[in-house]
């Protein structure tokens, strides 16, 4: 896949694969085109050359909510809720891609199994979500995208500017979905967090895959691993 923004490159020819009930890591130090990775797969970034399948279908150059209703969901760095909604609200546009799919009774199995994963948004859904915790932002941001019952979630650092034990909260969510079956594009600022987490990992340098493996092998490969991730590892 190559991807470029004007004149500057920010994908050189990366190549990934994300198999079913799978967590795959994106990790990589700032600028590194991980973020514009997610983008380009859910369709908010054209592709200058290259293909994105998901399954049997190509789907680079798609609409994004063609993309989204093909089943690939996407969280964005930062959450981008809508906080002058209430909680129940963000969650109700997230079954938006459902379409016609979307029957009452549908979207009111896909709200209780939100709440039940997420039992603090069940407390607090006609609270505004401006208003809710950066945790629980976090939560609502996640659980809108589980909403469109998506068989590829694309997680983009859900652990930015979260307590650690908040961290581990929302990474231990992330592992009971992946158990559910469904398949976890994740980046991550901590290296360590996502490698305790993911099957496998692709670490970007410059918009190239500079390595790649399972979890365990870069986990005991420290020395090639802060090499690539500096002080994200």
């Amino acid at each position: 896949l190559h991807v470029r923004y004007g004149g500057i490159a920010a994908l050189s020819g990366i190549s990934l694969s994300l198999r079913k009930g799978e967590i795959v890591a994106l990790l990589g130090a700032n600028g590194a085109g991980k973020s514009t990775c997610l983008r380009t797969i859910s369709g908010l970034v054209r592709p200058h050359a290259g293909e994105i399948r998901l399954a049997d279908k190509v789907i680079q150059g798609t609409a994004p909510e063609k993309i989204s209703r093909d089943g690939v969901a996407h969280v964005p760095e930062h959450r981008r809720i809508f906080a002058p909604l209430s909680v129940a609200d963000n969650l109700l546009l997230g079954a938006y891609p459902l379409g016609r799919r979307g029957r009452r009774s549908r979207i009111a199995e896909r709200l209780k199994a939100v709440y039940e994963l997420f039992p603090r948004l069940a407390e607090r859904r006609q609270q505004l979500g401006g208003t809710l915790s950066g945790g629980e932002q976090q939560m609502l941001a996640i659980g809108r995208a589980l909403m469109s019952e998506p068989r590829v979630l694309l997680l983009d650092e859900p652990s930015v500017g979260l307590a650690p034990r908040v961290v581990d909260a929302i990474m231990s969510t992330v592992k009971i979905l992946r158990d559910t079956g469904l398949s976890i594009l994740l980046v991550e600022q901590f290296a360590h967090s996502a490698l305790e987490i993911a099957d496998r990992a692709y670490v970007l340098r410059s918009g190239r895959v500079a390595l790649e493996g399972s979890s365990a092998e870069l986990s005991r490969d420290k020395r090639l691993v802060e090499s690539y991730l500096g002080s994200a590892s």
